[in-house]
């Protein structure tokens, strides 16, 4: 079991108290402040650091004819993919995610 199970109360009050705190604390972070640097995957695969964490690659990256880029065909084709563009809409827009 995990806590959202047993203590919800707590668990909210918790998440609350710590973006009272820092209210980026649960944005998207960068593994490396080097960014990836894929050679063949084109960064459409889990391994890449910024595809997994469903944020484009940026300046700092030095990968090779990367496809994770915002507007990019391939990544808009790639499974799961869609919802996560949606969701970045919704909250770059002032929305939620509920």
């Amino acid at each position: 079991m995990n806590s959202q199970i047993l203590y919800p109360v707590e668990r909210e009050n918790a998440i609350h108290a710590v973006i009272r705190k820092n209210p980026r604390a649960f944005d998207h972070k960068l593994i490396s402040k080097s960014g990836c640097a894929c050679k063949k995957s084109r960064c459409l695969k889990r391994y890449c650091e910024c595809f997994e964490q469903n944020i484009p690659c940026g300046l700092v990256c030095v990968c090779y004819d990367c496809e994770n880029f915002e507007g990019s065909s391939k990544i808009r084709d790639q499974p799961g993919v869609r919802d996560a563009i949606n969701t970045l809409i919704s909250l770059s827009q002032g929305g939620s995610t509920q």
